[in-house]
């Protein structure tokens, strides 16, 4: 009997056979709101010369920034499709709130520098910051109403090794790696030699 209470509470926590509980459905579309409203804020009324402004050779522009977004949204968008088609797995350990909220704050950081895959590096495929934003916002948009509705099994499908993360924390991933950037913006925007105008 208590076993059967238990299974009833875990499915009505964490969702069925592997989908999303309406909580972790709430977060993760929070996050993803909040991560877009905080990079528009940080774009609004850029101008041409800031949208390209590179202190170094070495440094990314608000446009590389931005277009890098972009490919990293597509990229998931595919991938996570892919782990979906592959075999379930038991929930991993850090599947719960605690574990999700530290996951997203290890993406956050910018402390520990990363260097993207050679298909997300920016090549001025949007060169304006009309064309680009409207990009983000289409495939952004497009997570939103997919998270929004989905029954996928994003909790019993995940990557193997000795950090397993699964489908859903790949999506905070995404999330999180726009605030990430985002922050990178503020900072091109604090440098001394950024343009005024």
């Amino acid at each position: 009997m208590r076993l059967g209470i238990l299974l009833v509470m875990s499915s009505a926590l964490f969702g069925q056979e592997g989908a999303m509980s309406a909580e972790e459905r709430a977060w993760l579309k929070e996050h993803m709101e909040t991560s877009r409203s905080n990079l528009l804020a940080a774009i609004e009324g850029v101008t041409a010369e800031q949208w390209n402004f590179k202190p170094d050779a070495a440094t990314w522009s608000i446009a590389n920034v931005l277009e890098h977004l972009i490919l990293t949204e597509g990229y998931f968008q595919e991938a996570t499709k892919k782990m979906l088609a592959g075999p379930e797995r038991p929930r991993i350990a850090t599947a719960n709130p605690d574990g999700d909220k530290a996951f997203a704050a290890r993406i956050t950081d910018r402390s520990k520098k990363a260097k993207a895959p050679e298909m997300l590096i920016p090549t001025n495929q949007w060169p304006t910051l009309e064309t680009a934003a409207g990009e983000f916002l289409v495939r952004r948009q497009k997570t939103l109403d997919y998270i929004g509705q989905t029954q996928d099994p994003l909790r019993s499908r995940s990557s193997e090794g000795a950090t397993p993360t699964d489908v859903y924390q790949y999506w905070i991933l995404v999330s999180a790696h726009s605030m990430r950037h985002t922050a990178q913006i503020e900072e091109l925007k604090a440098h001394p030699a950024f343009p005024k105008k």
